[in-house]
C-alpha cells in the first residue's frame, strides 16, 4: 500500500548534511539534502532504495544518479507502494523500483535497482516538470504549464485518460472542455485514484471509487476527471491542497477547513466516525487555537498528520504500529495532539512526512523524530523495532 505524502519538507542531518525533503512508501522511505542528494533506507526487494543492489537498509544510504546535467540536482522525491520517483532541479523526473504495472514510466515493465531517467513525450517549448507525486502503482506529474501526465496502473481509470489500461510510458490526463481560464496546480496519487486541484481551487478526480474516494456522491469509477462539488463553502473560499491516502481523500481550504471523504474503516477521515462518506465533508478541528493555522498535511495508507501554523502535530485513523504517535496502537476517528513534552528543547516542529504505516517530523534545530511501523528499518534507527511515539533518530 501507498504512502501518499504531499509537499513534505524536513531538515535534519546526516553526517553533516541538511536534509530538505523527507517522505516514505510502503516500508521504505526518501530524504533529499540540501545540496541535492538523495538517501534512502528501509525495504528494497525491488530495488526501491536506489543503490544498486536489492538489499535493505537501516540507515539512510545515499543513491547515484547518473546523467544529471551541469548544476543539476534533485529536488523532490515521491514513494509509491514498492517504487520511487525523484524531480530535478532541471525539471527531469528519475524512477526506480518495482515496475510490473509500468509506474516507473521508462517504456518497460522491468524493475530499476538505479535511478533511471524518464522521457516525457509532448512537452511544449520551454515547459518542464514542476512535480511528482507517486501512488501505490501509478505515478502522476504536473508541468510548468499545468498540464498533468500519468503512468503506471490504470486498472481503474486513474491514469485519467479515458481507459483502464496500464501505460509504461508518461500520458496526458484529458482535461479536454472541462477547464475554463484555470489550470492545475496539485495533483496527488491514492491506491487507484487520483486527484488535482485547479488554480482556481477546483477539485478533479478520478479512478476507483468504490468507497466513495472520488468525492462525486457516488461509488462509481471514473476513467477521466470528474469535477467534484464542496458544499457550505464560505463567501471567497476555495480548495488550496488535496491529499489523497489509500481509499479516501482530504481538501484544505484558504479558510482553513478541511473536507474529508471515502472509506473510514479506521477514522481516517477524522469525522468522529468510522463511517465512509461519499461526500466532501467538514471535519471538527476543534484543537486550533486563535490565529493558529494549518501549514502541512501528509498522509499514509490509512492515516493523516497534520502540521499546525505553532508548530503543533495532530493525528488521526488507523493506528496498529504505533504511527498516530501517541503512545498506543488504537485508532483514533480525531484529530489527537501529538504530545512531544520533554522531547523538545527550545525548538518547533517544522516538517512531517507520512509513510504506509510510518511517520516523521522534523524540528526547527534540525532534528528528526520517527515513529510507527520499522519491521523493515523505514524509520531509520538501525533497529526494527516499531515505535508508538515519537524517537529521535540518531544518525552517524
Amino acid at each position: 500500500m501507498p504512502s501518499q505524502a504531499t509537499t513534505l519538507y524536513a531538515k535534519w542531518t546526516i553526517n553533516q548534511t541538511s536534509i530538505n525533503f523527507v517522505g516514505g512508501g510502503d516500508s521504505h522511505s526518501l530524504a533529499v539534502s540540501s545540496t541535492g542528494r538523495v538517501y534512502a533506507w528501509g525495504i528494497n526487494n525491488s530495488g526501491q532504495l536506489g543503490d544498486g543492489t536489492t538489499t535493505g537498509r537501516r540507515t539512510p544510504t545515499l543513491i547515484s544518479f547518473t546523467g544529471l546535467q551541469v548544476g543539476e540536482t534533485i529536488q523532490k522525491t515521491s514513494a509509491g507502494q514498492i517504487h520511487s520517483l525523484a524531480l530535478t532541479t532541471n525539471g527531469r523526473v528519475y524512477a526506480w523500483g518495482i515496475n510490473n504495472s509500468g509506474q516507473l514510466g521508462d517504456g518497460s515493465t522491468t524493475n530499476r535497482s538505479s535511478p533511471t531517467l524518464i522521457n516525457f513525450s509532448g512537452l511544449l517549448s520551454g515547459e518542464t516538470i514542476q512535480t511528482v507525486i507517486a501512488g501505490q502503482l501509478h505515478s502522476l506529474a504536473v508541468t510548468t504549464t499545468g498540464r498533468v501526465y500519468a503512468w503506471g496502473n490504470g486498472s481503474s481509470g486513474q491514469l485519467g485518460n479515458g481507459s483502464t489500461s496500464n501505460s509504461s510510458t508518461p500520458s496526458l490526463v484529458n482535461f479536454t472542455g472541462l477547464l475554463s481560464g484555470e489550470t492545475i496546480q496539485q495533483v496527488s496519487g491514492g491506491a487507484y485514484h487520483s486527484i488535482s486541484v485547479t488554480t482556481s481551487g477546483r477539485i478533479y478526480a478520478w479512478g476507483y471509487n468504490g468507497n466513495g474516494e472520488l468525492g462525486d456522491e457516488t461509488t462509481i469509477n471514473r476513467s477521466s476527471p470528474k469535477l467534484i462539488s464542496l458544499t457550505g463553502l464560505q463567501g471567497g473560499e476555495t480548495v488550496q491542497m488535496v491529499v489523497a491516502g489509500s481509499y479516501h481523500s482530504l481538501a484544505l481550504t484558504t479558510n482553513n477547513r478541511i473536507y474529508t471523504w471515502g472509506a473510514n474503516g479506521s477514522g481516517q477521515l477524522g469525522s468522529g466516525t468510522f463511517l465512509n462518506r461519499i461526500t466532501p465533508t467538514v471535519i471538527a478541528f476543534t484543537g486550533l487555537q486563535g490565529g493558529e493555522t494549518i501549514q502541512q498535511i501528509s498522509a499514509g495508507n490509512f492515516h493523516f498528520l497534520v502540521l499546525t501554523s505553532t508548530g503543533r502535530l495532530f493525528t488521526w485513523g488507523y493506528n496498529d504500529s504505533g504511527q498516530l504517535g501517541n503512545g498506543s496502537e488504537s485508532n483514533s476517528s480525531s484529530p489527537t495532539l501529538v504530545n512531544f513534552t520533554g522531547l523538545l528543547s527550545g525548538e518547533t516542529l517544522q516538517h512531517v512526512g507520512a509513510g504506509a504505516y510510518h511517520s516523521f517530523v522534523v524540528t526547527s534545530t534540525g532534528r528528526l523524530f520517527a515513529w510507527g511501523f520499522n519491521g523493515s528499518g523505514q524509520l531509520g534507527d538501525n533497529t526494527i523495532i516499531s515505535k508508538n511515539r515519537p524517537t529521535l533518530i540518531t544518525v552517524s
